[in-house]
């Protein structure tokens, strides 16, 4: 978190809220720094945001209050300078709308949490990287589970620079992709020469 240490501020995107997970453990990582931080996510079922208010202890969740502001509904909490919005509905249809109506800054941090592509393949195409693309800020960095070469030519396609990241449990390696950063060229050539084509929602739409 060194631009939170660096600028005082972060934005910080999440592609599935679910049941709050990623917004706790946000939460507990940096609370202990100086500087605000805005947290931003989106959850299709508005259920499961009221199951984790109803039913989970952390006071971040249990907190969230319904608002809507020029057609956008969203849930609101913050404690200190931490900051929690959740948007409700198809964020494919949204995200662009709530930028202006809820005046969210740009983004310096994705996490690309969606469900799979083959479950919520909307997510993961080239026209959605590219629209993440355009409202991030230069800095941004976007950190995904998934290690699936189209994953990785729809975000190539959509102009983010694609690194891989050492994996975790069973995982052997997960993806990471930046703005403006050169990447390796071996591994740039791997991706452009894999015969499996990117996502992108002309395909889909076949």
């Amino acid at each position: 978190m060194s631009k939170l240490k660096r600028d005082g501020e972060i934005t910080i995107f999440e592609v599935g809220y679910g049941l709050g997970v990623g917004a706790i453990r946000t939460f507990e990582k940096i609370n202990s720094l100086e500087g605000k931080v805005h947290f931003i996510s989106c959850e299709l079922d508005e259920g499961l945001i009221n199951w984790s208010i109803e039913n989970d202890s952390h006071p971040l969740l249990n907190a969230l209050i319904e608002k809507n502001e020029q057609g956008t509904k969203f849930y609101q909490s913050s404690i200190g300078n931490f900051h929690l919005t959740i948007i409700v509905g198809d964020i494919r249809k949204t995200l662009s709308v709530a930028k202006i109506d809820l005046s969210l800054p740009e983004f310096n941090a994705i996490y690309q949490d969606a469900f799979s592509p083959k479950k919520n393949p909307h997510l993961w195409t080239t026209e959605w990287f590219s629209e993440l693309k355009g409202l991030s800020a230069s800095d941004c960095v976007l950190s995904t589970y998934s290690a699936a070469m189209p994953i990785r030519k729809s975000l190539l396609s959509a102009g983010w620079s694609v690194f891989k990241r050492e994996g975790y449990g069973e995982k052997r390696s997960t993806t990471i992709a930046r703005l403006g950063i050169e990447m390796n060229p071996v591994f740039l050539q791997n991706i452009e020469n894999s015969p499996e084509q990117c996502l992108s929602d002309k395909l889909l739409k076949k």
